[in-house]
């Protein structure tokens, strides 16, 4: 999965930077558990993060590709293709009311 997404920080020096980036992660959609296995969450994992716009140190991008934040972002990627996915099958059903 890919999607574009911007990331803002703060230098030493106080000065507000902003780069344009393309984030690509790795799904599962996790497990809801069996008698022999335990359920599982689903989750994220960064595959890459490019710059496609502005500059972005090593050390902030080494940070932000191991941060909460983008995870969550791509959770809710996920989150939102699965609901795509469902409005799909839901419209070619007959059965959607949006």
């Amino acid at each position: 999965m890919k999607f574009h997404t911007s990331h803002v920080w703060t230098d030493a020096d106080d000065m507000e930077h902003e780069a344009e980036v393309c984030v690509s992660y790795s799904y599962y959609a996790g497990y809801c558990g069996s008698m022999e296995q335990p359920p599982e969450d689903a989750s994220v994992e960064v595959q890459s993060v490019i710059v496609k716009m502005g500059d972005m140190p090593d050390d902030v991008l080494e940070t932000f590709v191991d941060s909460e934040e983008l995870r969550q972002e791509c959770m809710e990627d996920y989150a939102a293709m699965l609901a795509d996915a469902a409005e799909c099958r839901a419209e070619m059903r007959g059965d959607y009311d949006g």
